[in-house]
């Protein structure tokens, strides 16, 4: 490289004005998509809930109705019902049990408690929001999920 050259890089700005208006270009192209694809994209709020214990039916909640339906009457299932919650305390054949909290004016359901295990993975999951949610508690193979989850031959654990 000639002196002259050295001398005009060293003279140089190390960004350009173009340079900076590409970087800049991109950057807002990158918050534009993370702004549409986290804040206007639609949700889909969730209509129908269905609770599984050993791959059998044992409960459903209807937001549209508001209304509970155990399916499995041999089910150990407790309700207590208070303004906007209901609580379900299922109990399995091995002394085990977990807390569902269904929210209802919020469209929302988690599981607040449990004994399955040290972790409780289960209590930890984040609530159900939309119809695609689903929480399982694999020690007491229990399976709670949104309607869009809705499968013929539901298989837990």
């Amino acid at each position: 490289m000639s002196r002259k050259t050295v001398d005009k890089v060293r003279k140089d700005k190390p960004f350009h004005l173009l340079d900076l208006a590409v970087y800049g270009s991109i950057a807002l192209a990158v918050i534009a998509l993370f702004m549409a694809f986290v804040f206007f994209i639609p949700r889909d709020d969730i209509g129908k809930i269905f609770i599984d214990l050993g791959g059998k039916r044992i409960a459903e909640y209807d937001f549209d109705e508001n209304e509970l339906t155990v399916t499995d009457e041999e089910a150990k299932i407790e309700t207590v019902e208070t303004d906007g919650k209901i609580t379900l305390t299922v109990r399995t054949d091995d002394k085990g049990y977990n807390v569902i909290e269904i929210l209802t004016d919020e469209h929302s359901v988690s599981v607040t408690d449990a004994n399955c295990s040290a972790h409780k993975d289960c209590v930890y999951s984040p609530a159900i929001t939309s119809s695609k949610g689903i929480i399982v508690c694999v020690p007491h193979n229990l399976k709670i999920y949104g309607e869009a989850e809705n499968i013929d031959n539901p298989v837990v654990g």
